[in-house]
């Protein structure tokens, strides 16, 4: 179930302004700008837009891609399936940007996600574990993408654990004990 939109929209102040903003901690939710939560129809989308948006640094390989989303599908089956999903997260991300804009960057060997048209919680906690333990601790609602059990979520799960596990030794309450809340979109001022 899908997190009520907030009653102010636009993301908060620890979230950079851009069109789009990923939360993967506590669960999977996708808000545009102006603070309203948006669906992406299907599994694969969700998980290929959650791989692209954890590492937007890198160029993904399109098999590699085929390889995470579908294992041992054949590779005409798979670049076919990859081509569908991107075009579904091409359509829905392209709803918040101005004509021209592109989030997504796909050519015939690989896919990349710009970072200024998407931010995610999971890269903005861990740059805020080095920092600024407060707004890491803030932003760490819960493990990575509860549900999911790709082997690939399941390591970055752990790993982002692991990044949290000390934010507990300030006398603060262990993050496992805090509350679960269901993310908030960030919003913009």
């Amino acid at each position: 179930m899908l997190p009520a939109p907030p009653s102010e929209p636009g993301p908060g102040p620890d979230w950079p302004a851009t069109p789009w903003h990923l939360t993967l901690l506590g669960g999977f939710t996708l808000w545009d700008a102006s603070g309203h939560c948006r669906r992406l129809p299907g599994l694969a989308t969700q998980r290929l837009l959650a791989r692209l948006a954890l590492w937007p640094q890198r160029a993904h390989a399109r098999e590699e891609l085929i390889e995470l989303l579908w294992p041992g599908v054949d590779l005409a089956t798979g670049r076919n399936r990859l081509r569908q999903t991107l075009s579904v997260l091409r359509q829905v991300l392209h709803q918040a940007l101005p004509p021209g804009g592109s989030v997504l960057t796909a050519d015939r060997l690989h896919v990349r996600l710009d970072e200024a048209g998407l931010a995610c919680d999971a890269r903005l906690f861990q740059a805020a574990c080095g920092r600024d333990p407060v707004l890491a601790r803030r932003l760490y609602q819960g493990e990575l993408m509860p549900g999911f059990y790709d082997d690939w979520v399941e390591d970055e799960r752990l790993r982002l654990a692991g990044l949290a596990d000390p934010l507990d030794g300030d006398g603060a309450a262990p993050m496992s004990a805090m509350p679960a809340t269901a993310p908030q979109p960030p919003r913009h001022k």
